[in-house]
């Protein structure tokens, strides 16, 4: 867990962020691991080793590194959205925080986040490229699990679309809402060919299910656009071909080492 202050120095390099932290013990976890799940199994390790009586379940948390521009809190109500690997850089890195501050924190970044949400859903670029300077990350979530990538797919922004692609990771194209549905399955359900397209040439997962079991493929199928359908099922056919020989990340065990000091503490895969 690395210090607050130095967190702010170093925001824009989690290399250097790194180099502050130490590494501390082993936990073995699988990739597709929830965050919610690693907080549990890291407030254990604390308390063990908390010789002060703090409560440390509510003073840390963790750090998305999946962003070539800077490194973003992660806000501990959205941690079941995240998978480890959704925010892996060398390890799963953790910041202590203050709470006071921190409070303040998510209540200026819930406003900002809905005025990121606002402009994708209006396509409002300009907005949203003011937006996410100010340091809230495209990957933020509202309530329901949606993304603002989710909203620009439903509300048929291409340009949106094509500038949160180049943004943000892999992984972030398949961020789920509370349904189970990427901003792909969004795409077939709203029938924008286009983006679809977009989504896929920017890698993602064509065979992911929703919470129903249904992929995009499938979705395009029930809304009668069987040249969408058929254009998927070739890329996710593609898809399975390029990864042939390959472990999956549902097959991937991570392991996750954790060091304690009295400054900082980073989980290092």
């Amino acid at each position: 867990m690395t210090d607050f202050e130095d967190y702010k120095k170093n925001f824009h390099d989690i290399k250097k962020i790194a180099e502050v932290a130490t590494l501390k013990t082993t936990v073995n976890v699988e990739s597709r691991c929830d965050l919610k799940y690693l907080r549990i199994l890291i407030d254990e390790f604390l308390n063990k080793e908390n010789k002060e009586g703090v409560d440390l379940e509510s003073c840390w948390c963790f750090l998305d590194a999946s962003y070539s521009d800077r490194v973003y809190r992660i806000d501990p109500a959205q941690e079941g959205l995240y998978d480890v690997t959704d925010i892996l850089e060398d390890g799963i890195f953790i910041v202590k925080i203050n709470e006071e501050e921190e409070a303040e924190r998510r209540v200026k970044e819930d406003v900002l986040t809905q005025d990121l949400i606002k402009a994708c859903s209006e396509g409002d670029l300009s907005k949203v490229e003011s937006v996410q300077q100010s340091g809230v990350s495209l990957s933020r979530a509202d309530i329901y699990g949606r993304s603002p990538l989710h909203y620009a797919v439903i509300n048929n922004r291409p340009e949106v679309v094509e500038y949160i692609v180049s943004h943000v990771s892999v992984s972030a194209l398949n961020q789920v809402d509370d349904t189970g549905q990427t901003a792909l399955h969004k795409a077939a359900i709203f029938r924008v060919p286009s983006i679809c397209t977009t989504l896929v040439h920017a890698g993602a997962d064509i065979a992911r299910k929703d919470y129903n079991g249904n992929t995009a493929a499938m979705i395009a199928t029930e809304m009668g656009n069987n040249k969408l359908s058929s254009y998927l099922l070739e890329q996710e056919k593609s898809q399975e071909e390029d990864s042939d020989g390959q472990e999956t990340s549902e097959s991937v065990v991570d392991s996750c080492q954790v060091e304690k000091n009295d400054r900082s503490i980073v989980s290092q895969c």
